[in-house]
């Protein structure tokens, strides 16, 4: 979780079935008072890998001095999985392009894409 404004944001593992539980996809949702959340990603994934299944899991975001730096997991062409350590140039920023909800999303490319 990270405080952004007034409220708290949240990554979380999902899927459509249980039949895609080693495939999960990564969702965003907000809350103001860390009980009650709000999915801000419906219909789909916040990010995806541009390799293999498009799974992102295992998201963690830590907030330094407006920079997010976030660990994941995410596919690979070969279908496998790796764990994907933080860029120096910081994957994503909070002052990055606006997404879902008004979350910053990460950059496009870097590797994580963003759905338009």
């Amino acid at each position: 979780m990270v405080p952004v404004g007034p409220r708290y944001v949240g990554c979380y593992d999902g899927s459509a079935s249980a039949a895609e539980n080693y495939e999960e996809r990564c969702g965003v949702a907000a809350s103001a008072d860390l009980r009650h959340w709000k999915r801000l990603s419906t219909g789909r994934p916040w990010v995806f890998s541009p390799f293999g299944t498009g799974s992102v899991r295992y998201l963690d975001v830590l907030a330094v001095d407006g920079t997010w730096w976030i660990y994941y997991e995410m596919s690979r062409a070969d279908a496998a999985h790796d764990l994907t350590p933080p860029r120096p140039d910081g994957i994503a920023r909070a002052a990055s392009a606006e997404g879902v909800g008004g979350v910053p999303r990460p950059t496009p490319g870097l590797p994580l894409s963003g759905h338009p």
